[in-house]
């Protein structure tokens, strides 16, 4: 954007009560102090902003009076005129080309033209240099692009670039250097409570009485009882089951031989048993047919119990043989040998779990010291980490810095502090021909004024007028981007050139 100033209208404007200044590519205003110089310059600012050049709200009216104060500015923007007016008696009213706007209205348009900073910046010299050092810092690199990841790596040495390239593929800079500063924060504790617990499983595993125990060979030893023990395990549950089939047939035997006798006994009490001759019911004595079939019936009887008995007997016989046939017991359990098995068994196993707890407390030592390695290097590496984005941050500085200064032929800008802790504070400190801007005179604090504000103008892309107050102070003043508006104190008659004043 392109701003050029073509004319100027004041009515009642502080003690112009009727003025036209017609702007040209230098516009020179001389006279005495107190003649209105200072306030062709605040016109066109009070007309954008209601302010003087350094941005303070200004009272526009002459004094002692109460006339409507009128300021018109034509301007050129890209080659689009544009007629700005504001009147003000008790409000102030707006106009574009002579079209009354709204005051939100008219200030969307300054706002489309430029930014308000950026204007008093390039229109007023001494403006940008009167703000907090935050607000000059913050205006100036907001026109400079920061060097990126890329540009700054490229410039680092090849371990820092390395090292950071790989990081900063998975996070951003900022995250980064938090990651490593909290990990390199915890790294010291987590190392101490490896290194205790290494001491600790070091100092158990020297009170125990550790020997060169084949701890293979023990395990076979036991293995080799265990097989023992279960071979006479075996063993007596075989004779168990053997003795149990022995018992119970011994008990069918015995039961059989009983019940054989008892069938003889009962066999013999009915052959010895006399036929009774008469009726045990009516006590008459029995017929012939009587008798006889009484006869018949105990020889009967007789006869029954006989076959029985045989049969019995013959059962028992293949019973007798059964038993002869079964398996018996070969040996007693010899319980004494089980129990001095089961002895060294408990011994052995005791040993066994002496080698485990031994060989367990030397593989938690040999993690705990590799634990303490791991911490060690995560360490170093996050160390390196921070250390490198420190490197990092100063290399970026360092071409923020050159960016800047890049800028300017006599002016350097400080941007950064480096604290005692190696960190970088934000600082904004202004040097004219290596002078602190505070220092300058007024002829230097115009010359350094208008050679930043060139500088800033390029970067923003826009040029307005620069107006030059106390202009006498200079012998030759730079040349500026845009028009140049001067005041200098003259002991002559108050002259505008171009410039017809009607009384």
């Amino acid at each position: 954007m392109k701003i050029v100033f073509k004319q100027l209208t004041l009515k009642n404007f502080k003690n112009h009560k009727n003025l036209v200044v017609d702007y040209e590519q230098v516009t020179q205003i001389s006279g005495k102090n107190g003649f209105g110089k200072t306030s062709i310059g605040e016109a066109v600012t009070w007309l954008l902003y209601g302010t003087d050049l350094l941005g303070t709200k200004i009272e526009p009216q002459p004094l002692g009076t109460e006339e409507e104060v009128h300021v018109s500015l034509l301007i050129n923007a890209d080659g689009k005129d544009l007629l700005l007016t504001k009147k003000q008696k008790k409000t102030a009213k707006y106009a574009i080309n002579e079209v009354p706007r709204k005051a939100t209205e008219f200030a969307d348009m300054i706002d489309s033209l430029f930014e308000k900073n950026l204007f008093y910046s390039l229109y007023s010299p001494g403006y940008f240099f009167s703000q907090h050092w935050q607000t000059q810092r913050e205006q100036l690199l907001s026109y400079v692009t920061e060097p990126g990841e890329k540009e700054v790596l490229e410039e680092m040495n090849e371990i820092d670039r390395t090292l950071l390239s790989a990081e900063l593929n998975k996070h951003l800079l900022d995250d980064l250097e938090a990651v490593n500063r909290e990990t390199f924060k915890n790294s010291d504790k987590q190392y101490e409570r490896a290194s205790e617990r290494a001491l600790t499983l070091k100092e158990q595993l020297s009170n125990m009485n550790e020997t060169n125990i084949d701890v293979k060979e023990l395990i076979e030893q036991k293995n080799h009882l265990v097989g023992e023990r279960e071979n006479l395990e075996k063993e007596e549950d075989k004779n168990y089951k053997l003795q149990n089939k022995v018992n119970i047939a011994e008990q069918e035997i015995n039961m059989l031989k009983s019940a054989i006798l008892s069938k003889r006994e009962e066999a013999l009490s009915v052959r010895n048993q006399q036929v009774e001759e008469k009726c045990v019911n009516c006590g008459q004595s029995l017929q012939g047919d009587a008798i006889e079939h009484a006869t018949k019936h105990k020889t009967e009887c007789y006869n029954n119990l006989v076959k029985q008995g045989k049969s019995m007997v013959e059962q028992l016989e293949k019973l007798k043989e059964g038993f002869s046939e079964l398996e018996k017991p070969q040996q007693k359990f010899d319980r004494e040998k089980y129990k001095e098995i089961d002895v060294k068994v408990l011994e052995l196993s005791g040993y066994i779990q002496s080698a485990g707890q031994t060989e367990k407390l030397k593989k938690q030592i040999a993690e705990s010291e590799l634990e303490q390695q791991r911490i060690r290097k995560q360490r170093n590496k996050s160390q390196s980490i921070v250390e490198a984005i420190k490197r990092f941050k100063a290399k970026r500085s360092d071409l923020m810095v050159e960016k800047v200064n890049g800028l300017f032929e006599n002016i350097t800008i400080k941007l950064y502090e480096v604290l005692k802790n190696g960190t970088e504070k934000s600082t904004f400190e202004v040097e004219w021909q290596q002078k602190p801007y505070s220092k300058l005179s007024t002829a230097e604090k115009i010359i350094a004024g208008i050679e930043f504000a060139n500088a800033l103008s390029l970067k923003a892309e826009t040029i307005v007028p620069l107006f030059a107050d106390n202009a006498e102070s200079v012998i030759e003043l730079p040349k500026p981007v845009g028009q140049l508006i001067t005041a200098t104190v003259k002991k002559t008659k108050f002259t505008v050139k171009g410039v017809s004043e009607n009384e």
